[in-house]
């Protein structure tokens, strides 16, 4: 389950940046590159070669592992793995265990709660500015929650 082949580290992670910027409130790029030193701090390149793989809609870790050709349940494992670190959720379809990977916002980015360091605290805060017009511009619920990310910027 490697990255993707003739990719630098970069551009795997630019890959899974532009794909969640076509997903629901979007990714947007930015000149600094900090949505990329977001995504590093939480998906390892091993986590971004499953997500680029993953499509837009729920399916069970047998499809997956077909489309990856592993063994399903190492996918499983690997896909457990990510639903932990808050990349995908999982649920029952049908009575079918389902995966999907989440949207950054709402959905990657407040299930880092766990994980939150004083370095991801400081990309995210840097990267605000950025996501809240694609958010439609509304500041108020993420300053309620999270005020640190809504200081005034020099």
């Amino acid at each position: 389950m490697g990255t993707e082949r003739n990719c630098s580290m970069t551009d795997i992670y630019k890959l899974l940046a532009a794909k969640l910027n076509r997903m629901p409130n979007g990714f947007p790029p930015t000149e600094s590159g900090v949505e990329l030193r977001i995504l590093k701090k939480i998906f390892s390149p091993e986590d971004v070669g499953i997500a680029l793989k993953l499509r837009m809609m729920p399916e069970s870790a047998e499809e997956i592992a077909k489309r990856l050709q592993e063994p399903a349940g190492n996918v499983k494992t690997r896909l457990d793995e990510m639903v932990a670190k808050g990349q995908l959720t999982t649920f029952k379809q049908k009575g079918a265990q389902k995966y999907i990977l989440l949207p950054f916002v709402i959905g990657i980015y407040e299930f880092q709660v766990k994980r939150l360091d004083k370095e991801l605290a400081d990309l995210f805060e840097e990267y605000f500015p950025y996501l809240t017009p694609v958010l439609g511009g509304k500041k108020a619920g993420a300053c309620k929650n999270y005020p640190g990310a809504c200081r005034d910027r020099p």
